[in-house]
């Protein structure tokens, strides 16, 4: 008697595209910075843990702890380098940072607002004035970023926890996010969407109004009803 197996080819079905912007930055030491962190947006955009609405492995937060060592490391030798030489020739690197509206599509609350966190401290670092300079990174600046860093940090450190611990005595996998039962919200409270607005003059928009209806209370020198005293 035989049976016979048959090999098929494995059908494996396509994730989705990740929208980025393209943001520029010439300074060698601050690039290095970003470059580590748009890895590690990525990673925890794309990451095991995202799969679940508020729920983070102990393994996959001590691996991101790790990348979150090589973005501290990068930014100590921004500091400690910053006076070192640079060539010739000017290099304008490029860093990939998620759009807003594809952060605002993770369904994690936890993955989302380190992706925040990480995002903002990218984007405080690439604006700065140091950013368009070859290896300086400016007194100003190095304030600036130190406070985002330490943002960062706390935030990775209260929603993720350390990953640290033991199938006995538990591991450290921070806050314990809500669920919800809400199901899907349609629309999400945050819309999924934002916009990028330049600096100005014009006031952001506000809420609508409607004028207010007269006031209930008696007008001076009268009683309820309108009766004169």
């Amino acid at each position: 008697m035989k049976t016979e197996l048959v090999i098929q080819d494995q059908v494996i079905n396509p994730g989705r595209q990740i929208q980025c912007h393209k943001r520029p930055v010439r300074n060698y030491h601050i690039f290095q910075v970003c470059e580590q962190i748009a890895y590690l947006i990525l990673g925890l955009m794309e990451s095991d843990s995202g799969n679940s609405k508020a729920q983070n492995s102990a393994r996959e937060t001590r691996n991101f702890w790790n990348g979150w060592t090589l973005v501290k490391n990068e930014w100590q030798h921004a500091q400690d380098f910053r006076d070192s030489p640079w060539g010739t020739m000017e290099y304008e690197h490029y860093v990939l940072l998620p759009t807003v509206n594809e952060i605002k599509q993770l369904s994690n609350l936890k993955v989302r607002r380190v992706v925040w966190a990480l995002q903002q401290f990218a984007r405080i670092l690439i604006g700065m004035d140091s950013a368009q300079m070859q290896t300086w990174v400016g007194p100003g600046d190095i304030s600036e970023a130190a406070e985002a860093l330490n943002h960062c940090e706390v935030v990775l450190a209260e929603y993720w926890g350390t990953g640290q611990g033991d199938s006995q005595g538990g591991f450290d996998t921070g806050v314990i996010a809500p669920e919800y039962a809400v199901g899907q919200l349609i629309p999400d409270v945050d819309m999924n969407a934002g916009s990028v607005w330049e600096p100005s003059t014009e006031s952001p928009a506000q809420p609508p109004d409607v004028p207010d209806l007269p006031s209930t209370a008696p007008a001076p020198g009268t009683y309820q009803g309108g009766i004169k005293k």
